[in-house]
Parts: C-alpha cells; sequence; structure tokens
C-alpha cells in the first residue's frame, strides 16, 4: 500500500543531528542485528517511495526518528535546499507508506497523529468508492478490502501516540537513552 499526497508548502524544521537513536527496541525477542536490518530495510522503502513519488528531498536520517519494530517507523527528511533543515516525517512498515511536512506536524508525536487522522478520513471514503481529495491508497477495486485495513492502522497509531511508555524521549527528543544532548527543533 502506497499512499499518494499533493507537495504541501513547508516551513523546515531544524535540527543539528540527523542520525539520532532509536527510541523503541524490538518486541518478540529480535536480536540487535535484527533490528538493524529491518530499520536499514525500511530506509530503503522510504528512499524508493520518495524516489517513486518524486518528492524533492535531502538526506534521509541513518535511523528512524521513532520506531516500534515490527510495525512502524518514522524517518526525518531533511529539504533538498537546505542542509539539517527537516522538511518531511515519512512513515514506513507494516502500514502505508506515507508522508507529511513538517509544518503540518512539528514533531513525531504529531506526525504519527495526522497519518492516523489521514488515513481514518481516507478509510471513510472507500467503502462509498468516492476519491479523496488528496491522497489515494490503492486501486479503486480494492478499497472495500483495505478500508478496514487503514482503519486498523489508523487505531494502531493512535495506540501507540496514547502509549506514553513509547515516549520516553518525548519533550525534548533525546538522541540516545540517557543523554542530555538534544534535537534542536525551531520551527522558523
Amino acid at each position: 500500500m502506497v499512499a499518494q499526497v499533493p507537495h504541501a508548502a513547508h516551513r523546515p524544521v531544524r535540527s543539528q543531528l540527523i542520525t539520532p537513536c532509536c527510541s523503541v527496541r524490538g518486541v518478540g525477542g529480535q536480536t540487535m542485528d535484527d533490528d538493524c536490518r529491518w530499520c536499514h530495510e525500511r530506509r530503503a522503502e522510504v528512499a524508493a517511495y520518495l524516489r517513486r513519488e518524486q518528492v524533492p528531498h535531502g538526506r534521509i536520517s541513518q535511523k528512524p526518528v521513532w520506531h516500534v519494530i515490527p510495525y512502524v517507523s518514522l524517518w526525518a527528511i531533511e529539504t533538498a535546499t537546505a542542509s539539517e533543515s527537516i522538511v518531511w516525517w515519512v512513515i514506513c512498515g507494516d502500514l502505508p507508506t506515507d508522508y507529511v511536512s513538517t509544518q503540518q506536524a512539528a514533531d513525531p508525536r504529531e506526525a504519527l497523529r495526522a497519518f492516523a487522522a489521514r488515513w481514518r478520513e481516507v478509510a471513510d471514503y472507500m467503502p462509498r468508492g468516492d476519491r479523496h481529495s488528496a491522497i489515494e491508497i490503492g486501486e479503486p477495486a480494492t478499497w472495500p478490502q483495505l478500508a478496514p485495513l487503514l482503519k486498523i492502522r489508523a487505531e494502531l497509531l493512535t495506540s501507540f501516540i496514547d502509549n506514553e511508555r513509547l515516549w520516553p524521549n518525548d519533550q525534548p527528543l533525546r538522541l540516545c537513552p540517557g543523554s542530555t544532548e538534544t534535537h534542536e527543533r525551531h520551527l522558523h
């Protein structure tokens, strides 16, 4: 499933470091090597998605800014014109790959909230056979089957958003567990 959204005007988020540590470890007995492999595969999916959708961008974070393996990863994407300026959040995993501007979502938690809201809205259109004005997921013939799956993914994101244990470094986002160094994020 791939989400298609129009390019939005954006206000960049500044970050001194584009390679933060992951905030949530894997579940189900995965080893660090499994974690690294999973993240590497998701990053490759993000890169392919951005190329396919022709989203103008610079560097992709080396690691997700937030993830829960094997369900979801969220990636910071720099603007093509200003190094170290995050302009997009891209979500990838066992759900649609999608992106949102930092103008619409200033931080990772807000990005997940924006994706969940968007997917609920799109899922409401699908059973009626109506096209959403801004995003299309899958082929119209598959919409009746995709709608409940998309709603489930939106509910999963909402449960992650609401679970404080998954956001130990939410304010401010820490680079590494226990570190006192933080991301510098300023909306311009």
